[in-house]
């Protein structure tokens, strides 16, 4: 049986070596060309198409180019500023605008780089520079747009002016004559760099939030908030009168750093609450505003205040006690 088994074995082995031996494998040859598995260039093109160039939409007195009608646009090219006009201005909703990282460039009478206005809604503009307008971008109109990826300079009145309801988000603003972004009730600026611009870094409305940003070297403050604002994680230095300012209530002020401003963080309403903060060398620019890095009226609700000491040698044993408190102030 053993015998039997092995001379089997064996002449199947044999078998897959023997010469003209073939086994079928199928056909080669392919049932048909191979289907597209990604978009061609004239899909592509025809999706581009329903973009609209601004470059191409006419304008009147008052404005280089018009949109009014809801869609979506962009810039082939830079604009330049006319005399008296606005460089492009929005007066349908619904509509988004990809300055393409082209500019808007005004000159020293125009007017402002986007005006949206009327009654439009959900605008949305992008990816360019706006400078050396009247205003960089300013909307009149009732909200509900969103600014990102912008940089604005040099604009007279300053870099971004919206009304209520808006969202910005990666935008820089310096050297504008007026603040560089101010903004109504019920918005967002995060992730935003306002730098030496003279009315201020960055102006909230009530019910709004101002977190991850940058308010430096402005000619007032880094930041200002009306009431029921939340105020988190930002770095506010060398403005003259505060890093931070509130004069309304019920906003929460944390975990945000000023440094060398007149006042680290100043409060002249009530209700708000401070806490986890960092202020240091914050001088009395402003007499009258009594400069410290915590210039707060009474009737708030704040953290404890802790002057932590220096390491007196490199064992750097801690900050003591105080700043053990988990919403703990920090002043040195």
């Amino acid at each position: 049986m053993k015998h039997s088994l092995r001379t089997l074995v064996t002449l199947l082995l044999s078998s897959l070596i023997l010469p003209g031996v073939s086994f079928g494998q199928g056909s080669l040859n392919p049932p048909g060309p191979p289907s597209p598995t990604m978009k061609t260039l004239d899909q592509l093109d025809a999706k581009l198409d329903n973009r609209i160039d601004v470059l191409l939409l006419p304008g009147d007195e008052t404005a280089s180019h018009i949109i009014n009608q809801p869609g979506s646009y962009y810039l082939s090219g830079n604009i330049n500023g006319a005399s008296g006009k606005a460089g492009i201005r929005v007066e349908a909703g619904d509509v988004t605008l990809n300055l393409n990282g082209f500019s808007l460039q005004g000159g020293a009478f125009s007017g402002d780089g986007v005006s949206i206005v009327g009654t439009a809604k959900n605008v949305h503009v992008s990816n360019g520079s706006v400078r050396n307008w009247t205003v960089g971008i300013r909307s009149a109109a009732v909200g509900s747009h969103a600014f990102d990826n912008l940089r604005f300079s040099g604009n007279r009145g300053g870099g971004l002016l919206a009304t209520d309801t808006n969202v910005v988000t990666d935008c820089l603003a310096s050297s504008n004559g007026g603040a560089g972004f101010q903004v109504g009730a019920n918005s967002s600026i995060t992730n935003c760099v306002a730098s030496a611009n003279t009315g201020g870094g960055i102006i909230a409305g009530a019910g709004s939030t101002v977190a991850r940003c940058t308010g430096s070297g402005g000619g007032l403050y880094g930041i200002r908030v009306a009431s029921r604002c939340l105020v988190l994680e930002n770095n506010c230095r060398d403005n003259p009168s505060a890093g931070i300012f509130a004069d309304g209530t019920d906003n929460r002020i944390e975990n945000n750093t000023c440094a060398g401003n007149g006042n680290g963080i100043r409060i002249t309403g009530t209700a708000n609450l401070v806490i986890k903060n960092s202020a240091s060398t914050n001088p009395a620019s402003d007499a009258a505003a009594n400069g410290t890095n915590y210039n707060i009226v009474a009737g708030n609700y704040i953290g404890k205040i802790t002057i932590p000491p220096a390491n007196s040698s490199a064992t750097n044993t801690g900050l003591g006690a105080d700043s053990a408190n988990p919403w703990a102030n920090f002043s040195f």
